[in-house]
């Protein structure tokens, strides 16, 4: 069993709007905090594999294949492969922090 804690991984920058922190893990899953601040807009992209996000905190659009949905903290969202999707974060005061699990077969 391991513990960790979301702080105390290093952040990277994806560019001046955007971290990523990549949380360690033994399972066949990748998870991701990205960290997306007032403004900041993750751009559209595929992955090769289902995908769930979690908002922990914050406001913000998600944009899957032709469909867009406001999301608040708390909410799960499903993502299929290879299917277009991307961020935005409309709110000018506060973060938007989304859990990406990556889930591999």
């Amino acid at each position: 069993m391991n513990f960790i804690k979301l702080n105390d991984i290093t952040a990277v920058n994806v560019n001046p709007k955007i971290a990523a922190r990549h949380i360690p893990s033994e399972f066949k899953s990748k998870s991701v905090n990205i960290r997306i601040q007032p403004g900041g807009i993750l751009p559209m992209h595929t992955t090769p594999v289902d995908v769930i996000f979690y908002v922990i905190s914050g406001n913000g659009t998600v944009i899957i294949g032709d469909e867009r949905q406001d999301v608040s903290t708390g909410t799960f969202i499903d993502s299929p492969k290879d299917i277009p999707h991307g961020w935005e974060n409309n709110d000018v005061n506060n973060e938007l922090s989304i859990l990406v699990i990556k889930l591999f077969s």
